[in-house]
């Protein structure tokens, strides 16, 4: 009797080595699968494709002809500009994506360009042999979200120029911006055609 009863708790005893062993592989494999190093745009693969420009904020991804680059910070203008300026992770110039409110207008990917001098003070401007013709000049208030570089709140002055040649309108750009009062600064831009854009919200 007293022999069967120490087979028993042997029998016991190397079960629960077993399990405590197991159990320690399992953690053991998990610890080693979360230190791997990891693709981290790796979680977008398979995500929903589209997405709704108005609802972009700060850490969504926008892939434009097979370029994916990450929202870091978004500049909302109020009336009259009512539009949102998403600044992107470029590794050159600084780039952005202007998302007009309601139907005001399309897309617009803006780069920056290095025109010192260059002030709204005439209808017309000529850059880099286009032809910009004044659409827009006026002030709005604004508010930042993630990293802009600006204030959380302020105001900007603002004048919005479109390419135009015999009369025809074209999807060049120029924006021209002044925070805060400091000095003028120009970007150019183009319309992004419709459907051209995937957006991947953040996770």
């Amino acid at each position: 009797m007293i022999r069967l009863l120490v087979i028993a708790l042997i029998v016991v005893v190397v079960l629960l080595v077993v399990v405590w062993v197991q159990d320690r592989r399992k953690v053991a494999a998990g610890q080693a699968a979360a230190e791997l190093p990891r693709d981290p745009l790796g979680d977008l693969e398979g995500a929903a494709l589209g997405g709704d420009p108005a609802a972009l904020r700060a850490g969504d991804v926008l892939e434009y002809l097979s370029e994916r680059l990450l929202v870091r910070g978004t500049i909302r203008l109020g009336d009259p500009a009512a539009r949102a300026e998403h600044l992107l992770d470029a590794s050159s110039r600084r780039r952005w994506l202007s998302v007009p409110e309601g139907s005001s207008g399309g897309l617009v990917l803006f780069a920056s360009y290095d025109a010192a001098g260059l002030e709204p003070s005439h209808r017309t401007l000529s850059v880099l042999g286009v032809e910009y013709v004044r659409v827009r000049h006026g002030a709005a208030a604004y508010v930042t979200e993630g990293g802009t570089g600006l204030p959380r709140t302020g105001r900007v002055e603002f004048a919005d120029y479109r390419a135009r040649s015999e009369g025809q309108e074209h999807p060049e750009r120029l924006g021209l911006t002044s925070f805060d009062g400091g000095p003028w600064t120009a970007a150019l831009g183009e319309e992004i055609p419709p459907g051209t854009l995937t957006i991947y919200p953040a996770t």
